[in-house]
């Protein structure tokens, strides 16, 4: 082989150590690579875990990833900007470039020595600018670790198993907590959306403008639990619109129902007449459902009357008891109501003989329209407390305790029978409603210490109470215990108490019950 020419050698060198310094900085980032990316990949694989197994990690995976890409990038750089080993250059930068005359080896230096010095000069020169070039920033020494090509397996096994866990992220098994916070979603929803029915038919009953508007409000919260797309915070707030929303709805409910002294007054007005027995009575009980079917059925006897009976029945003392409840019946804008008591008390009287019963049996009927709009009320009232009652539970269990088969349902039938609901619904009682007997106490010891520290002596008290016998404490229990049995009995089965209060009246009871020794 014909001996280079100085500047193809000049050419061949810059061409030699530009790709051997890019290849050697190339082999080393990969082999800084088969170090790095075990690590990354297991700390990653790590995080996958963890995130699998503890849901509230879930926000911390993507700081984990940028740390790691972060830790990446720079090991990276420091790769490829590291010196490189100039004694391990040589020898690769003939094999680069394919010279076969080892331009830039010792062994050719040595050799051209003495055949010729020109080319022996430039070659060290070479070697010389090779190494201060590649030394330029006065960094020694290399990786601080080295592992064998192999550790590339150990990298990618590791990088199989990260895509397999972030293939799986959004597969597994969600988390007790997820679960409970999903499960609450879907019970809230069930509620909002069985209040929304309720209001639906109820508007279909008796259309009207505030359950429309009611309607139209919960519709995007309806929109929303419908897609899942709600957080807890939202929620809890949404709740606490539909609550006050309830909360107006049930005090217009309550204002249109029947007072129960109103409902009292009236049957004191109905009761001189003949055959309004039965008619008073409910209206006494304040239970508009007994009312309504006893005031169709004097209305029809009175389609028909008999002269004695009229008579008899709108005495004057009755037609002023009947003006004086017109008038309240008007204070609380009950107009049918009203209406019916007045028509009843102006024209029933009989002439000559002749009785005009068509007008008594009108009024009659009136008042049952009224009684009726009454009774719905009361039952509207009730059903929304239950729906209050309902809300304010889903609040306070927001961790997804909430049980939507505690709802009671808006709209039941008007007519259904007391045994059923009816007006009633809400009062049942189930077994003993004191539940069962507990055991007081029969005796009680307190000890008092005054005195004051390091303030010269203390001085203790003792209060014992007498030891009754075991027959004479528990005598003693049940008689102060019946005392209050009737009154708390009377409470628990009050409608106009609230349910809230009720529930606590009979806890307490439960408590306190005085047990018989077997």
């Amino acid at each position: 082989m014909s001996k280079p020419h100085l500047d193809q050698l000049e050419a061949a060198r810059e061409s030699i150590y530009g790709k051997a310094r890019f290849r050697w900085r190339m082999e080393r980032l990969f082999d800084g690579a088969g170090v790095v990316l075990p690590v990354v990949a297991l700390a990653l694989a790590g995080c996958a875990v963890a995130t699998l197994l503890y849901a509230k990690l879930a926000l911390m995976f993507p700081m984990f990833l940028g740390i790691f890409a972060a830790v990446l990038l720079v090991l990276a750089a420091w790769a490829f900007l590291a010196p490189i080993q100039p004694k391990r250059l040589w020898a690769r930068l003939d094999r680069v470039a394919d010279l076969k005359d080892g331009v830039l080896t010792m062994e050719e230096i040595s050799r051209l020595q003495g055949a010729d010095k020109a080319r022996a000069d430039w070659a060290l020169a070479q070697r010389a600018r090779v190494s201060r070039e590649l030394n330029w920033d006065r960094v020694q020494g290399g990786w601080p670790l080295r592992l064998p090509r192999t550790a590339q397996w150990a990298g990618a096994l590791c990088a199989l198993t990260f895509a397999f866990f972030a293939t799986g992220f959004y597969r597994y098994t969600p988390p007790a907590e997820e679960v409970a916070a999903k499960q609450m979603i879907e019970d809230q929803t069930q509620v909002i959306e069985e209040i929304a029915q309720d209001w639906e038919k109820l508007e279909k009953e008796q259309p009207s403008e505030e359950l429309k508007r009611a309607l139209e409000e919960l519709k995007p919260l309806r929109d929303r639990l419908a897609k899942g797309d709600i957080t807890e915070k939202e929620l809890v707030q949404e709740l606490a619109r539909v609550e006050e929303k309830l909360r107006d709805m049930q005090a217009d409910a309550k204002r249109n129902g029947m007072d129960p002294a109103l409902a009292r007054e009236i049957a004191e007005a109905l009761e001189p007449m003949q055959g309004s027995e039965q008619l008073a009575a409910a209206l006494r009980k304040n239970d508009m459902e007994a009312a309504n079917k006893a005031a169709e059925e004097l209305a029809e006897k009175w389609d028909k009357p008999d002269a004695k009976i009229l008579a008899a029945a709108l005495s004057q003392e009755a037609k002023d008891k009947l003006a004086k409840a017109a008038d309240k019946a008007d204070a609380a804008k009950m107009e049918s109501l009203a209406k019916g008591m007045r028509e009843m008390a102006k024209e029933g009287e009989c002439k000559d003989g002749k009785c005009n019963g068509n007008n008594m049996a009108k009024g009659m009927r009136s008042m049952k329209d009224g009684m009726k709009k009454a009774g719905q009320s009361q039952s509207a009232s009730a059903k929304l407390a239950l729906q209050l009652l309902q809300i304010g539970q889903c609040k306070s269990c927001m961790g997804g305790a909430c049980k939507p088969s505690f709802q009671i349902s808006l709209f039941q039938t008007m007519s259904q029978s007391r045994s059923k609901g009816g007006s009633k619904a809400g009062t049942a009682t189930t077994g003993n409603p004191f539940g069962g007997a507990t055991e007081s106490r029969s005796n009680l010891k307190e000890e008092k210490l005054t005195g004051m520290v390091g303030e010269g002596d203390s001085e203790t008290t003792t209060e014992q109470s007498n030891t009754p016998t075991p027959a004479g404490n528990l005598a003693s229990r049940q008689a102060s215990f019946k005392s209050y049995e009737k009154l708390s009995k009377v409470a628990i089965e009050d409608e106009n108490l609230p349910l809230a209060h009720r529930e606590s009246i009979k806890r307490y009871f439960e408590s306190i019950r005085p047990k018989d020794k077997q």
